[in-house]
């Protein structure tokens, strides 16, 4: 097995991570840590820990992550983000895994939500993930019910990179990573591997997804636009996809692209509102949409500093109001 670790300015959270894969009890073949053009140490702590690091000018995670994918030399391919740690079994159980249900070509596993350093439970309870284990199982490790399993993904994206085990002739057979995606590319990528492959899971927690302020999924108004981008993409050429992914896209891309647009406008990102907002009222005009754009076209004049400045100020004033309002009615009556 391969690992690849894809990393951009990780010094302070890669030295965790390769420790995670030094502790495996089923070593891995190679590590392979893809230097994202880092301006840090993340290359100097890669080269101590005997990774093979490959070095490239930024061009993202998904460029990144696809290098590494072509250079590496095994059949199968562990991905682990370099701010994320794995369990010391984490490695060993998938492997029993997929031996255990041969017609799968993925396993992926539970995780655990960390927040700067506070663990806050299982990554798939907190979204309410269930109902994907077929009648077949083996333990913890249970082969999973195909259209379920995809309906529930759907939903919600919870095959995060970090608790993937992928065959690499599947991820070079669907075309890797899109780099054109600059969120939600798993999602994007995830949604072509299930159209030719099945998936094991092991139910434990064997992965620490660690959330802190770096994080790419802090940018709520981003995230909603790349889960768009990736909608799109299905929708656009539904063939490359798993089945019902296409039906999905088409029915939440309208309310999608508009939470997105929304989302954006609201953090002063106006050009970007309207990019989205604009293709919600093509899919399906509305409304609400078309009075959105019309707001973000009217306050991009204004600039994004002057438009976050007033609201943080139209803010202030509501809490004042709110607390002086509280404070007035809580005041008790002199007595006479």
């Amino acid at each position: 097995m391969s690992v690849v670790i894809p990393a951009y300015n990780r010094e302070a959270f890669l030295a965790d991570a390769l420790a995670s894969v030094r502790a495996q009890t089923r070593a891995p073949a190679e590590v392979v840590v893809v230097d994202d053009g880092s301006t840090d140490g993340t290359a100097r702590v890669a080269q101590e820990s005997g990774a093979v690091v490959l070095r490239q000018p930024n061009r993202g995670v998904s460029a990144a992550r696809n290098a590494g994918i072509r250079a590496a030399t095994q059949p199968w391919i562990a991905f682990l983000d370099s701010d994320d740690v794995w369990a010391p079994d984490k490695l060993e159980r998938q492997f029993a895994a997929l031996a255990a249900f041969p017609t799968a070509a993925i396993a992926f596993c539970d995780f655990v939500l960390e927040e700067d350093g506070t663990p806050m439970g299982s990554g798939l309870a907190a979204r309410g993930i269930a109902g994907f284990a077929a009648d077949a199982s083996r333990g913890e490790a249970l082969l999973c019910e195909h259209r379920a399993l995809v309906a529930a993904f759907l939903r919600e994206n919870f095959m995060t990179p970090s608790t993937l085990v992928v065959r690499r002739e599947l991820l070079l057979h669907a075309g890797l990573f899109d780099p054109a995606l600059r969120f939600c590319e798993d999602f994007e990528v995830t949604l072509r591997l299930l159209r030719d492959a099945r998936c094991a899971f092991v139910g434990a927690p064997l992965v620490r997804y660690r959330f802190h302020r770096g994080s790419a999924c802090v940018d709520g108004a981003a995230l909603r636009g790349g889960m768009a981008d990736a909608l799109a993409l299905v929708a656009a050429a539904p063939e490359r996809y798993v089945a019902d992914a296409a039906a999905y896209a088409e029915r939440e891309l309208p309310a999608l692209e508009r939470r997105a647009g929304v989302a954006f406008a609201r953090r002063g990102r106006f050009g970007d509102a309207r990019r989205y907002l604009r293709r919600s009222f093509r899919r399906r005009p509305a409304l609400a949409t078309a009075l959105a754009y019309g707001g973000a076209a009217l306050l991009e004049p204004a600039g994004a500093p002057l438009y976050l400045a007033l609201r943080g100020a139209w803010r202030a004033g509501r809490r004042a109001t709110a607390f002086a309002t509280r404070g007035a009615r809580t005041e008790r009556p002199e007595r006479a």
